[in-house]
């Protein structure tokens, strides 16, 4: 179970990196996704992925990360919706994930505190909710709000009405 929930963010990772190399006319520079592409795929790979090798992908999104250009460019191959950032996001979160993984396997193998900081950095705020999605929510609380109004009030009338009963 636990290694398709990794292979899974590989695959997220994966998606997006693939995405970006449809639009990339760059080479190997910093904003290039090879590097990160190639981690990935050499962490997926193998049966249990060494700390190392989430401490080198986690360098290699912030390295990525680094280039401004390779956002907008990672988030356009996306598409369109309410969450422009989401594929940006999936991906830092993906890195975040191996940074936990791999500082449980080796404590001592990277600094993982400080590519977490760097991580969360690079991490774009989630979207504000749709307003539809607030509405919504609010609606579905006021129903049931009234149930248990209705339901407390019959339980009254229940209770009150077995007292009556019993004083006739």
């Amino acid at each position: 179970m636990r290694r398709s929930i990794t292979l899974g963010a590989y695959g997220v990772l994966g998606w997006c990196l693939a995405c970006y190399a449809g639009l990339s006319t760059g080479g190997g520079s910093s904003g290039s996704p090879t590097g990160l592409r190639q981690t990935v795929a050499a962490l997926a790979e193998k049966e249990a992925p060494p700390a190392i090798g989430y401490a080198k992908m986690a360098e290699d999104t912030i390295r990525f990360g680094s280039d401004p250009d390779a956002i907008s460019k990672i988030n356009a191959a996306g598409g369109k919706g309410i969450d422009l950032q989401k594929p940006w996001r999936s991906m830092v979160g993906d890195a975040l994930a191996g940074v936990d993984a791999g500082e449980k396997k080796d404590p001592r193998a990277a600094d993982w505190k400080s590519l977490r900081e760097q991580l969360q950095k690079l991490q774009p705020p989630k979207p504000p909710e749709d307003r539809k999605q607030k509405s919504s929510k609010k609606e579905q609380e006021q129903k049931k709000d009234a149930k248990k109004d209705k339901n407390s009030g019959q339980d009254k009338k229940d209770s009150q009405g077995g007292k009556e009963d019993q004083d006739q």
